[in-house]
C-alpha cells in the first residue's frame, strides 16, 4: 500500500469515527461502506494485474515455443537433406 493510500484510508477512518461520534450514522454506513469498497477495488485490481501477467506470460512463451518449432521445422529437413547430399557424393 503507498503512503497516498494510507493517508487516504487514514482520514476516511477519522472522519467515520467522528461521524459516529456527532450522530450521524448514515453517513458513517456510507464512510464504512466506501472504505470497504476502495480495499475491494485495490483487490480487485491487483488480481486483474495479476491474471494479465500471467496470461501475457504463457503467451509469451508459447510464442517462443512456436517460433523455436518454426526454426527447427525449417532447419532440420534442410540439415537432413544436406546430409543426405553429402553422404550420396561420398559414396559415389
Amino acid at each position: 500500500m503507498s503512503e497516498l493510500d494510507e493517508a487516504w484510508a487514514f482520514a476516511l477512518a477519522e472522519a467515520e469515527t467522528r461521524a459516529r461520534m456527532a450522530g450521524h450514522v448514515d453517513l458513517a454506513a456510507y464512510l464504512s461502506l466506501r472504505s470497504a469498497n476502495d480495499l475491494l477495488r485495490s483487490t480487485g485490481i491487483q488480481w486483474l494485474m495479476n491474471t494479465c501477467e500471467s496470461v501475457a506470460a504463457g503467451a509469451i512463451a508459447a510464442a517462443c515455443a512456436l517460433s523455436m518449432f518454426g526454426l527447427l521445422w525449417f532447419y532440420l529437413p534442410w540439415r537432413r537433406r544436406r546430409q543426405m547430399r553429402h553422404k550420396s557424393q561420398v559414396n559415389a
